[in-house]
């Protein structure tokens, strides 16, 4: 269940990179991601986007699996699913502000 869940967060990011490309080509807004922003600046949108989306969410997925098997050895418990699921309704609702502008 872990993994779907992790493939349902990556897809969830990549309509996230999408609709945020397309917010700052058509739209004079900025993005204020804290991670984005930079490489927004230095290399454009469309390049900025992807490089950002591809180097954070897979650091992201390995931290929500390395703090899931440290949880399920202190507690017996999983909460990988939890995670991702939580990641992922909150990068849907932060692609989604782009629909309003």
């Amino acid at each position: 269940m872990k993994y779907l869940c992790m493939l349902l967060y990556l897809l969830v990011n990549a309509y996230d990179a999408r609709m945020t490309i397309l917010g700052l080509e058509y739209t004079k807004y900025n993005e204020w991601g804290l991670i984005t922003a930079p490489w927004v600046e230095l290399i454009g949108p469309v390049w900025g986007v992807i490089v950002a989306k591809l180097s954070f969410v897979p650091l992201l997925c390995v931290a929500v699996l390395l703090t899931d098997y440290a949880y399920r050895m202190a507690r017996g418990k999983s909460v990988a699913t939890t995670l991702f699921i939580i990641g992922s309704i909150c990068t849907l609702i932060g692609g989604s502000l782009w629909i309003s502008i």
